[in-house]
C-alpha cells in the first residue's frame, strides 16, 4: 500500500536509485513505466533528478574530489537490496547536493576592486580569469562560476580562463559583452565607453543592437547605442599595460581627463576651441610633462605652470 505521507520526490528518488543498479529487472521497468504515467508530478520529480545527475560531468573540475568519485556505473553492491539502496541513496545524496549547489539560482556575494588615480592593479579571479585595472578604475565582480563582471567605471583587461570562456559576461553602462574567445578591453566613462578584442570574439548587445567582434575589432556604446565599429591595431587595445598613451585625433579635454586619472594632474584649457584641438602619438604615461610639452609645441600654445600638479593651456 502506497504511503500517503510519501512526496512525488520521495518516490521518483526511490526509483531512480533502483533504476540505476545493474540487476535493475524488465518487471521492475514495466513498474516504474506505470508509476511515470501515472501523475505528471512523478514525472517531473523523476526527470529532473536524471537532470542533476547527467550535469555531474560538464561540473568537471569544478566539483569537489568526493563528488567526482561518486560511481556513475552501477555494480552489484551487495546480495541484501537494502544495503544497495543504502549505498546508491548516499551517493546519490551527496551528487545531488553537490550538484544544486552549482546549479541552482544562489543569492551571490559581490565584491569591489578598485584602483586609485595613479595606481594599476591586477587580479586573479576564482576560475583562473586575470583582471588588469587601468589607473582610477572600479569593477564589481561576484563568486560565481563563471563570474559577473561589472564595470563601473575606468579601463579593464581580460584574459579570461579557459573554464568560463564562452560564459563570462561583463557588464558596462547600458553594454553586456559575452567572451566567445580570450582576451579584451573595455572602457568606460560617464555611460559611455568602447571594446576592443585582442584575440578571440566577443558578443556585444544592448536594448538595440548586437554586434559580433572579432580580434583587432572594436565599438563604441553608450546612450547613442552601439556605433563605430572598426579595426583596432594590437599595440592600440589597452596600451596602459605596457606604461604608454597611443592617442589618435584625441581632444585635449580628454587628455586633462588622462592626465587626472594617471596622476592627480589638473589640465585648465579656459578657451573652448583650444580644447577640441587634438593629440596624436605614442608617449610614456611616467612622463605627462613631455606630453604636455608636445600638445603645446604642436599647436603654438603656451604652456603655464600654475602649482604642483596643476597647469594651464592657452594661447602665446
Amino acid at each position: 500500500m502506497r504511503d500517503k505521507y510519501k512526496t512525488a520526490e520521495d518516490e521518483a528518488l526511490q526509483w531512480f536509485i533502483r533504476s540505476q543498479a545493474s540487476d535493475f529487472s524488465a518487471t521492475e521497468r514495466e513498474h516504474l513505466d506505470a508509476w511515470l504515467a501515472d501523475d505528471t508530478a512523478h514525472r517531473d520529480a523523476f526527470d529532473a533528478l536524471g537532470g542533476v545527475w547527467a550535469r555531474l560531468d560538464e561540473l568537471g573540475p569544478l566539483l569537489p574530489e568526493q563528488a567526482r568519485r561518486i560511481p556513475r556505473a552501477s555494480p552489484r553492491l551487495s546480495q541484501y537490496p537494502w544495503q544497495r539502496l543504502r549505498s546508491w541513496s548516499g551517493a546519490l545524496a551527496m551528487a545531488t547536493v553537490v550538484a544544486f549547489v552549482f546549479l541552482l539560482p544562489q543569492e551571490e556575494s559581490l565584491r569591489t576592486i578598485e584602483s586609485l588615480p595613479g595606481q594599476h592593479r591586477q587580479v586573479t579571479l576564482a576560475d583562473g580569469t586575470h583582471l588588469a585595472l587601468d589607473a582610477d578604475s572600479t569593477v564589481r565582480v561576484s563568486d560565481a562560476l563563471p563570474p559577473r563582471i561589472e564595470l563601473l567605471k575606468g579601463k579593464l583587461y581580460l584574459e579570461v580562463a579557459p573554464a568560463s570562456s564562452g560564459q563570462l559576461e561583463v557588464r558596462a553602462g547600458a553594454a553586456r559583452i559575452r567572451d566567445i574567445g580570450t582576451r579584451f578591453a573595455v572602457n568606460l566613462r560617464d555611460g559611455r565607453g568602447q571594446v576592443a578584442v585582442a584575440e578571440g570574439q566577443v558578443e556585444i548587445k544592448d536594448d538595440q543592437r548586437l554586434l559580433m567582434l572579432l580580434a583587432g575589432r572594436g565599438a563604441d556604446f553608450g546612450p547613442q547605442g552601439l556605433t563605430g565599429e572598426r579595426a583596432i591595431p594590437d599595440p592600440d587595445i589597452a596600451p596602459w599595460r605596457d606604461g604608454r598613451w597611443r592617442f589618435s585625433a584625441t581632444p585635449l579635454l580628454e587628455l586633462g581627463n588622462e592626465l587626472a586619472h594617471q596622476h592627480r594632474i589638473r589640465l585648465d584649457i579656459p578657451d573652448p576651441r583650444i580644447a577640441a584641438l587634438t593629440v596624436s602619438g605614442s608617449f610614456p604615461i611616467s612622463e605627462p610633462d613631455r606630453v604636455l610639452w608636445a600638445v603645446a609645441q604642436v599647436h603654438a600654445l603656451k604652456l603655464e605652470r600654475i602649482a604642483e600638479r596643476h597647469y594651464r593651456l592657452r594661447k602665446t
